[in-house]
């Protein structure tokens, strides 16, 4: 719905010119969502920390993210070193900054118990991989929904990335807030997702004034707007924008927008 009131001056803009003029509603930015990290263990090797060990090769064992060969170049292992088990710690340590600059933010690398032949030494690489996703909604917003903007995560490697993507687009929608926990999950290197969607503000808006009008409306302008927020629990909100000058301009602007899987849909 659209409702421009103009009064009749000589030579004034077009409705259309001045439309164009009328500011947005100002938003506020949304905080990024929370996420909440609780890593577990992993087992130790059984190696005593003064001993030295002639390595003479470096074996990492990891899924296929990284090259053994990249890996390796980043850890800095010389082959033929004598190394102490801080030292190989080291190594191991450089190895997980190599995931977790990369947006692997959860990777561990550690030296598994095991038996050194042939000076071969082992280091396992835990990249970090979902186990349950698990939704907790006490919100209006419809389980549904929120589980299909969580699809797909199920046993995959987590990563920055696809991880916020889908919590911004989750706390994107209005009224709700969300916050998330990456606990550690039923087998090693696995966490678990667990997702808080609480109920957020059910209205809010705004009120603007700006002395930016031209000669033919007045310059002194005053805008309000309200948001009636999850009226349906599909992400939606229902909005009205009214605005008016000193001397000539009056606006009134209706506009409904609601969430479609991934999709932002929308009338005014």
């Amino acid at each position: 719905m659209l409702l421009l009131i103009q009064g009749a001056y000589a030579q004034q803009p077009t409705a259309g010119s001045q439309l164009q003029q009328i500011p947005v509603a100002p938003q506020l930015p949304k905080a990024a969502p929370e996420i909440r990290v609780r890593q577990g263990e992993v087992p130790a090797t059984t190696v005593g920390d003064s001993t030295r060990i002639k390595v003479a090769r470096l074996q990492v064992d990891a899924p296929p993210v990284f090259a053994e060969s990249e890996l390796l170049a980043a850890s800095g292992f010389v082959a033929g070193s004598e190394l102490t088990l801080a030292e190989l710690r080291t190594l191991a340590n450089r190895i997980a900054s190599h995931y977790q600059t990369r947006g692997y933010f959860l990777a561990q690398a550690f030296l598994p118990a095991q038996d050194i032949e042939d000076g071969v030494v082992r280091i396992t690489v835990l990249p970090g991989q979902y186990g349950q996703v698990q939704l907790r909604n006490t919100s209006n917003l419809s389980d549904a929904l929120a589980n299909t903007i969580l699809a797909g995560l199920d046993g995959e490697v987590i990563a920055t990335t696809p991880l916020e993507r889908r919590l911004l687009l989750l706390s994107d929608l209005p009224g709700v807030q969300v916050s998330s926990t990456l606990a550690p999950g039923a087998s090693l290197g696995a966490s678990d997702l667990i997702v808080d969607v609480q109920p957020g503000s059910r209205f809010n808006g705004s009120i603007d004034v700006d002395n930016q009008g031209n000669r033919y409306t007045g310059r002194n302008r005053f805008g309000a707007t309200l948001n009636i927020n999850e009226l349906a629990g599909i992400g939606d909100v229902a909005t009205v924008r009214a605005f008016t000058s000193t001397d000539g301009l009056n606006y009134v602007r209706a506009a409904y927008q609601g969430q479609a899987g991934l999709l932002r849909l929308g009338t005014a």
